[in-house]
């Protein structure tokens, strides 16, 4: 859709800017206006969007709400920090690391603070062992955990009712039910694979 692809062009426009601090902080209002339009218009979660053509990200002003504790503040700044993640210079050594680690510790905060596609976003991250943002395809390697995994996704499949997340969390049921010998799991990941095609049928495929 138009709105996800301009999404996809502010974060990667917020990604990609310089990582100078400004000389003065955000005002208070720049960041309620960001808060705002975060509550109005949130692409990223069900129910919100057909604004997102006009939304733009500020790392500075959306850092100053996520630290105010706005959920969707905390998820898009994650997704401006692993973009910056992906684009740091191998060179640079550990920078991109701890870019990475800021990001997925605001992931993690967004999905504690109930946004649901964070929560399916840090599931991913421990499912595959590669953080990177929604809206790329690059990323940084990251620590696989089963366990962390089916959590979150579980948690991110019930509040965002997603039929794609309830796909992934069933197929990750499935593949730990056949590991680890678990046919409670295994009950469990063929409900949520039911649940998902009964949602969007091509989500089962």
């Amino acid at each position: 859709p138009a709105a996800r692809r301009a999404l996809a062009a502010a974060v990667a426009r917020a990604a990609s800017r310089p990582s100078t601090r400004p000389s003065k902080p955000p005002t208070d209002a720049a960041v309620r206006a960001i808060m705002a339009t975060l509550d109005h218009d949130d692409p990223a979660e069900p129910g919100h969007g057909g604004g997102g053509e006009r939304l733009t990200l500020e790392a500075d002003a959306l850092q100053a709400a996520a630290a105010r504790g706005h959920a969707r503040a905390m998820y898009w700044l994650s997704q401006i920090l692993l973009g910056k993640a992906a684009n740091c210079d191998p060179r640079l050594g550990l920078e991109a690391e701890h870019t990475r680690d800021a990001a997925v510790a605001w992931l993690r905060a967004a999905a504690e603070h109930g946004h649901g596609a964070a929560a399916v976003r840090l599931g991913m991250c421990y499912e595959m062992g590669f953080a990177a943002a929604a809206t790329s395809r690059a990323g940084l390697p990251f620590e696989k955990d089963a366990d962390e995994a089916e959590k979150w996704l579980a948690r991110g499949a019930r509040l965002t009712d997603d039929a794609s997340a309830q796909h992934r969390l069933g197929r990750l049921l499935l593949q730990r039910a056949i590991a680890l010998g678990d046919p409670t799991k295994g009950r469990e990941g063929c409900c949520w694979c039911e649940r998902a095609a009964r949602g969007a049928p091509e989500a089962g495929v």
